[in-house]
């Protein structure tokens, strides 16, 4: 009998004793923000029969490093120094030449 309760006592005890912390287990850490664009690239869709070089010459003076053309009126802009999605839409849209800009966003497979 007196065995019994030495070990129900040492059950007891390392019971208490235990650290772990349940609540912390059971929510999953946050996960780092992933980028959902491409930094300093844009979409750009264009009015039919605009060239890159009227694209390039559109925003010259935010340091454009590439305009390729995609097909169907859109092009990818690249820019060394990115100015904000607004900047890019109020220029082009003031241009007459740009019907619509958005940032390269990256698609991920599931």
């Amino acid at each position: 009998m007196k065995c019994l309760c030495i070990l129900v006592g040492a059950i007891l005890v390392l019971a208490a004793c235990d650290t772990t912390d349940y609540a912390r287990q059971a929510t999953p850490a946050p996960q780092p923000k992933v980028r959902e664009y491409v930094p300093g690239e844009f979409i750009i869709t264009a009015a039919p029969s605009v060239s890159t070089d009227q694209i390039r010459q559109i925003y010259v003076e935010l340091g454009v490093m590439e305009v390729r053309d995609l097909g169907s009126n859109r092009f990818l802009l690249r820019l060394a120094h990115d100015p904000g999605l607004e900047r890019l839409r109020s220029d082009g849209i003031r241009s007459g030449k740009i019907t619509a800009v958005q940032p390269n966003y990256l698609y991920r497979m599931q």
